[in-house]
């Protein structure tokens, strides 16, 4: 863990203190008061985390010139379509391929707890199973915008007999793992709190935009060595400006749901279809760079 990436981590744990102070003083927020500050704060950081992809590729060498990054653009675009067009036609079997990229993404947030990425989706399953154990009935009301309301209930009552096999697990691998430096381990112990203790979208809220979108948004500014803030923010324009037209997109073909709902259900879609192009090409850069530490 870099200098650079400790207030991050302040950030976080003063962010989950605050929420769960307010939770359980003033009581908790409506669904479509908390659907609202998620789906802002996923436009503001969420979306724009994935936008440097470009610069990736650049960094990688699998883009070197202009013919190449079009290319590049257009098979990222090309991913998300049909991405889009499985969430249309197949929208159980969509939400469930979301939730298992979901775990092994997030997971990686914490892969230090093992010595194999097979094993980090372990952290990350149970980090998105911790909703299902306190809060399970809003779980399925979230699902049920996506899928069937009887699927969506089955689906929150599989994740809370799973989420008392994956947090044990987690917690083991944190602990046996010395390596881990100890904010680390204190940064992982207040995460699953948080998706214990906080209603589901504020738990994505502090985890996945002010936690997780953040290190990685910190860590490619300092990575890519970005001379200014202003070149950062400039490299992030095309690929966000995209996402938000795609996102218009995406909510005129669900027109008919309330604005809350809507909001939600548009901004989770557009994050799924883009983590697989994201996903894929942050894969590739770690490839890339543990093969540049051996040679």
């Amino acid at each position: 863990m870099t200098n650079s990436l400790l207030p991050i981590q302040r950030l976080f744990v003063g962010a989950v203190a605050f929420l769960l102070i307010l939770n359980y003083s003033l009581g908790t927020l409506s669904f479509e008061v908390q659907a609202i500050i998620l789906s802002i704060l996923m436009l503001v950081l969420g979306l724009p985390h994935g936008a440097l992809d470009h610069k990736i590729a650049e960094a990688t060498g699998l883009v070197d010139t202009r013919r190449k990054l079009i290319l590049f653009f257009a098979g990222y675009l090309l991913l998300s379509i049909v991405g889009f067009i499985f969430w249309v036609t197949f929208p159980l079997a969509s939400l469930l391929f979301f939730l298992l990229i979901s775990a092994w993404h997030f997971g990686s947030d914490f892969s230090k707890f093992s010595s194999s990425n097979l094993f980090s989706i372990i952290p990350g399953i149970a980090l998105l199973t911790t909703p299902f154990v306190f809060y399970q009935n809003d779980v399925s009301q979230i699902f049920s915008i996506f899928v069937e309301e009887s699927n969506a209930l089955s689906l929150s009552v599989i994740g809370h007999y799973m989420a008392y096999i994956f947090i044990p697990l987690s917690i083991i691998f944190a602990t046996l793992k010395s390596k881990v430096p100890l904010n680390d381990r204190f940064e992982f112990i207040v995460t699953l709190s948080a998706g214990l203790f906080l209603p589901p979208l504020m738990f994505l809220v502090v985890f996945f935009c002010l936690s997780h979108s953040l290190k990685h948004l910190s860590e490619l500014y300092f990575t890519l060595n970005f001379k200014t803030v202003r070149a950062f923010f400039y490299a992030l324009f095309p690929l966000t400006i995209l996402s938000y037209i795609f996102l218009g997109l995406i909510a005129l073909n669900y027109s008919g749901t309330s604005s809350a709902a809507l909001s939600l259900k548009s901004v989770i879609i557009l994050l799924s279809v883009l983590t697989i192009p994201h996903m894929l090409i942050v894969e590739y850069w770690k490839y890339h760079s543990k093969q540049s530490d051996v040679a």
